[in-house]
C-alpha cells in the first residue's frame, strides 16, 4: 500500500506561473519542497522548515492556498516524529526498560501513576502532620504558661 510518504520526495514540480512573484522568489520549487518535507519529518514548526528552505512563511502560506494537495501531504510528514517515538517506546518496552515504562505511564494513566501525584498525596499528609506538631506545641507551651 503506497502512502504520500511513500513516495519519493517531488522531482520536477511544474509551475505554472506567467505574472507575479516567481515561487518562493525563484529558488529551486523541488530544493525547496524536499526540505520543507524533511524539516516536517524531524518535528518542525512551519517557522523552522521555513527557515531551513530559506523562504518566508508568507511564501509557505502562499504556496498552500495555491496547492492544496500539499498541505495534507506536509501533515502527514509531521507525524513522522510521533510515529518513531512511539515505535522507540515500545521497542524499549519490549526490551523491559523499567524507568522508559514508569515515564510512559506517567503521561498516558496521569491518575495512576504520576509523580505529580503522589508528591500531591506527600505534601498533604505533611501538612496535616505538621498541622497537628503545631497543636501539640501550642498545648505544651501554654502548660509552660507561654501564649
Amino acid at each position: 500500500m503506497e502512502t504520500l510518504l511513500h513516495k519519493p520526495v517531488i522531482q520536477n514540480f511544474k509551475v505554472n506561473q506567467t505574472v507575479g512573484r516567481p515561487l518562493f522568489n525563484g529558488k529551486n520549487p523541488d530544493a525547496v519542497l524536499s526540505k520543507l518535507e524533511y524539516a516536517f519529518a524531524i518535528g518542525c514548526t512551519v517557522k523552522e522548515a521555513c527557515s531551513l528552505a530559506l523562504i518566508s512563511t508568507a511564501a509557505y502560506y502562499r504556496f498552500l492556498d495555491s496547492h492544496p494537495v500539499f498541505r495534507e501531504r506536509f501533515e502527514l510528514f509531521k507525524t513522522v516524529t510521533i510515529f518513531n517515538a512511539r515505535k522507540a517506546i515500545a521497542n524499549e518496552l519490549a526490551r523491559g526498560n523499567y524507568k522508559l515504562a514508569m515515564w510512559f505511564m506517567e503521561r498516558k494513566r496521569p491518575n495512576e501513576f504520576s509523580t505529580n501525584w503522589v508528591l500531591r498525596d506527600m505534601i498533604d499528609r505533611l501538612e496535616e502532620e505538621n498541622k497537628q506538631l503545631k497543636e501539640e506545641i501550642g498545648l505544651l507551651l501554654s502548660k509552660k504558661g507561654f501564649k
